[in-house]
């Protein structure tokens, strides 16, 4: 579920995960942003990926990345913060965090709301 929010810092993209995230699910999020041309181009994500588990495996990552880069393109900067409980979708995602070809593309792992939001808001 994708929704869009207004803070006092503007437009916030809420995502909360399937509980079964499959690389379609996570490449279908992605061309949504390539596609929304209302959304900011500083954009912030807030994604609940908690109790979501991930069924996909390790050699798609680069599939992700590659997506990943051709979307950041459309964007000045993507602030994404995500929450995650499930080592493994904690994983995958520090690799990402890690494998990012795009410095105005920022990917930060966290277990709290608060301080994922602290994050977002932090200029």
């Amino acid at each position: 579920m994708i929704e869009k929010k207004v803070d006092k810092e503007g437009v916030i993209l809420h995502v909360k995960s399937n509980v079964i995230v499959k690389l379609e699910n996570m490449l279908n999020g992605l061309e949504y942003l390539k596609k929304d041309k209302t959304l900011p181009r500083n954009l912030r994500i807030f994604e609940d990926a908690t109790n979501a588990e991930v069924a996909f495996n390790i050699n798609d990552i680069d599939i992700l990345i590659e997506k990943m880069h051709e979307v950041v393109q459309e964007y000045n900067t993507i602030r994404h913060a995500v929450l995650h409980d499930s080592p493994k979708s904690t994983a995958f995602a520090m690799i990402i965090e890690r494998k990012k070809i795009d410095t105005n593309y920022m990917l930060k792992i966290f277990s709290t709301t608060y301080a994922a939001f602290k994050w977002l808001n932090n200029k």
